[in-house]
């Protein structure tokens, strides 16, 4: 008699925003995620295929990247048989009427195209590092125009002194720090308010590493027909998986199929795989 496998999924997000300004990474090289195509349906039989193998100690492979290895296609047909239901819930837009699932704001690593901090406050610590080799030139030579010992005082109180006084005052000072390629700090003195060549420079440049992202969470069941050589073969298994990003996929039970209910259930194969 055949037996039906009961995966349960929880907590599976799934990314949809097209005006994406991050990368995606694979043979190619880097690419603009916003110019690769996304899935209509979040689950799709792709998704469900790597779940599979992955249950059944094979490697899986990536839905939209690029890869040098293919599937198995005894798991694929496997995912195509197999029905899936979602238990998330949804709710109606006021603006098209039609039922969508709710979307959720996450706390995501900040991507490659802005994680550049705009707003650094400028202290020793980022002047040493800009000025690299030359910092001890440049400490001193304040110490002697200033006279005063500028390192026991906060650089923006270095900074406002020198904007205070006439430039000619420190002509041979900005002269020398143009001829030394840090022209940023000259920047910085005379126009604090606005991005300076200190904060994009590759020494000093800081990086926020927290963003938000809209995600739709997604949780529910999948039942995959199986045969008792399956079933001796998940024995083996780990018993776990994942599913989009970071959806957890665990065994549930192994049932006979007159037991299983097929009811809310969508046969994965008429699941569509358009992508937009």
């Amino acid at each position: 008699m055949k037996k039906i496998l009961v995966l349960k999924f929880k907590d599976a997000k799934c990314f949809q925003n097209k005006k994406t300004k991050d990368f995606v990474f694979d043979i190619d090289g880097q690419r603009k995620r916003c110019d690769e195509q996304f899935f209509v349906e979040p689950i799709t039989v792709h998704q469900i295929s790597n779940v599979l193998h992955t249950l059944f100690g094979e490697r899986p492979v990536p839905t939209l990247r690029k890869s040098l290895f293919s599937g198995i296609d005894y798991y694929f047909q496997k995912a195509e048989n197999s029905y899936l239901k979602y238990e998330s819930p949804k709710k109606t837009s006021k603006k098209t009427g039609e039922e969508d699932y709710i979307t959720e704001i996450l706390k995501v690593k900040k991507s490659i195209w802005n994680s550049w901090n705009p707003d650094v406050y400028i202290n020793w610590e980022i002047i040493r590092r800009y000025t690299h080799e030359h910092f001890d030139w440049f400490v001193q030579t304040l110490n002697d125009t200033i006279k005063k010992d500028v390192q026991k005082m906060p650089f923006e109180e270095v900074r406002a002194i020198l904007e205070k006084n006439e430039k000619n005052k420190f002509s041979d000072f900005f002269t020398e720090l143009k001829k030394l390629r840090l022209g940023g700090i000259y920047d910085y003195i005379y126009n604090p308010e606005t991005p300076s060549r200190l904060t994009s420079n590759f020494r000093t440049a800081v990086t926020v590493v927290g963003g938000v992202e809209k995600v739709i969470n997604l949780s529910g069941t999948i039942l995959v027909p199986v045969s008792e050589e399956d079933i001796q073969k998940l024995s083996m298994s780990k018993g776990c998986a994942t599913i989009l990003d970071g959806g957890f996929v665990w065994i549930d039970s192994i049932q006979s199929i007159n037991s299983v209910s097929g009811e809310d259930y969508i046969q994965v194969k008429k699941i569509s795989t358009q992508k937009f």
